[in-house]
């Protein structure tokens, strides 16, 4: 199964999509070179997408699409800071996450789009920021299946900061059915 590092920028209720000429839209991200960590995937592949360098990156859960296995990080960006479509990408835009499902994007990017939907209040109140909403969000999405085709997959408790090279998404990740089973109704 390929791999995908795939980076998630809210601001203000709103995620960052971009898309390639005559593309569907999708969340910033791409593979790994030879040898290269998901989290350097995931900076070099938002800087080389939109130019926009993270303040802060977070692992967050993993997504299973048909064919790939899409590695979620939620970067905080600096204030102020807006992209600019650059390497092979001809747009980017700031979407509400209710209007994704509706929009011309690639089913992983819909199906992350509803998780993250399902977790919005508590991504609001973190005021947007990486560094709070990232440790909570697996945990409020693994009470939301997404049933057996997309099999969401989680970090128990808080996933770590992304500070250096050698920090790797966490091997025992549990599915999101083992993790509702843990859980008590909300």
């Amino acid at each position: 199964m390929k791999q995908r590092a795939t980076v998630v920028c809210m601001r203000k209720g709103r995620l960052l999509l971009v898309a390639r000429e005559r593309g569907r839209w999708a969340m910033p991200g791409g593979r790994p070179k030879a040898d290269e960590p998901l989290a350097g995937t995931a900076l070099r592949e938002l800087t080389e997408e939109t130019g926009l360098l993270a303040a802060s990156l977070r692992y967050a859960f993993e997504f299973r699409g048909a064919s790939t296995r899409h590695f979620v990080f939620v970067a905080d960006l600096p204030d102020g800071a807006e992209p600019s479509p650059s390497h092979e990408i001809a747009r980017c835009c700031w979407a509400r996450l209710k209007d994704v499902k509706r929009m011309p994007a690639s089913i992983p990017t819909k199906g992350i789009a509803d998780l993250l939907l399902r977790a919005r209040p508590l991504v609001e109140r973190t005021a947007g920021s990486a560094m709070h909403a990232a440790s909570n969000v697996a945990t409020r999405m693994a009470r939301a299946t997404h049933g057996p085709a997309n099999r969401g997959r989680f970090a128990p408790g808080t996933a770590p900061l992304i500070a250096s090279a050698e920090n790797r998404p966490p091997d025992h990740l549990a599915s999101a059915e083992e993790r509702v089973a843990g859980l008590s109704p909300a």
